[in-house]
C-alpha cells in the first residue's frame, strides 16, 4: 500500500510539471465574460498544436480537465471554456439561470472566442472538439473559420436547442473530422451516421458499445482517448481496414425519433 502511495505521489509530481494550467478571461463578441482554463506543455515541449475544447449543456469546463492534461504532455496546449450561464461563469451560491434559445445561438461566439485566443499564437494546428451542444457549436464555428484544421465531436446531435449540425459540416468543406458516439444513444448515433456519409475531407466515425454521451465516454470507454491522441497526431491511418463500417444489426432505434435535413437512414 505504500509503494502504490508513493508511485501516485511521483505521478502527481511528473503530471504538474508537465502541465502549465491557469484561469483566464475570454471575452464573446457580445461583450460577455467567460471563465476559461489555459494548459500549456512545459517549456521545453515542442507545442504541437492548440486543442478547444468545449463542454455539453448544463456541463463545465472542468470535465475536460484529464483529456487536456493527457495532451499537454503530448505537446498540444488547451483552452476549456465556460459556456455562457455555465460553470465559474455563475457567481457562487447564485441559482443556475434561464437560458434562452438566443443564448444558445451566441454561445457559438463563445467558442470563436476561444479560437481567436488560440490562433493569436499562430499554432501549426487548430483543432475544435466539443460533447454534445459542444459539439454542435464546435462544428458550426469551425465551419466559418478556415483557421480550424480538424474537429472532434462526441455525441453530435441534428439540432441541440436550435444549433443544427449538418449544414454546418457542409460548410465545413474537406477539413478533417472525427466523430464519436455510443451505440445505445440512438440519437447521437444516427445523427453520426448520417453526418458521416456527408463529409467531404478525411473523416472517421467511431461508434462504442454501451459508453454513454458525451465526456462520459471519456469515463467509460478506454480506448477513446487513444484513438483522440491518435487522431491528434496523425498516427491513425485511414485505411478500408480501420474505418468504421455501421453493424446492420446495431440498434439504433425507432427512425422517427430523429429529424434530419438529408437523406433518411434506414430503420434497425
Amino acid at each position: 500500500m505504500k509503494s502504490i502511495t508513493i508511485l501516485t505521489a511521483l505521478l502527481a509530481i511528473l503530471l504538474a510539471d508537465d502541465v502549465q494550467a491557469r484561469d483566464i478571461t475570454l471575452t464573446s463578441s457580445d461583450g460577455t465574460q467567460l471563465h476559461a482554463v489555459y494548459n500549456e506543455p512545459a517549456a521545453n515541449k515542442n507545442c504541437l498544436g492548440a486543442v478547444v475544447l468545449i463542454h455539453a449543456e448544463k456541463r463545465q469546463a472542468a470535465d475536460w480537465k484529464y483529456l487536456s492534461n493527457r495532451l499537454n504532455q503530448l505537446g498540444f496546449k488547451t483552452i476549456a471554456p465556460d459556456l455562457r450561464g455555465h460553470g465559474q461563469n455563475i457567481p457562487e451560491d447564485a441559482p443556475a439561470p434561464t437560458i434562452q434559445d438566443s443564448d444558445y445561438q451566441a454561445m457559438v461566439d463563445d467558442v470563436r472566442a476561444a479560437l481567436d485566443y488560440m490562433a493569436s499564437g499562430e499554432p501549426e494546428k487548430l483543432v475544435a472538439m466539443g460533447a454534445s451542444l459542444g459539439a454542435n457549436l464546435v462544428m458550426h464555428a469551425a465551419a466559418a473559420d478556415e483557421r480550424v484544421s480538424n474537429v472532434i465531436l462526441l455525441s453530435p446531435g441534428l439540432n441541440y436547442h436550435g444549433v443544427t449540425s449538418a449544414d454546418a459540416l457542409r460548410q465545413y468543406g474537406e477539413r478533417e473530422i472525427l466523430i464519436v458516439v455510443s451505440d445505445e444513444d440512438h440519437y447521437s448515433a444516427k445523427t453520426g451516421l448520417l453526418l458521416i456519409s456527408e463529409a467531404a475531407g478525411e473523416s472517421r466515425l467511431e461508434v462504442y458499445h454501451e459508453a454513454g454521451h458525451g465526456t462520459t465516454m471519456l469515463n467509460r470507454e478506454p480506448a477513446l482517448e487513444g484513438l483522440i491522441v491518435s487522431w491528434l497526431l496523425g498516427t491513425h491511418h485511414m485505411d478500408a481496414d480501420s474505418m468504421f463500417l455501421p453493424n446492420p444489426t446495431m440498434d439504433l432505434g425507432n427512425e422517427e425519433d430523429i429529424e434530419t435535413t438529408g437523406p433518411r437512414l434506414p430503420a434497425h
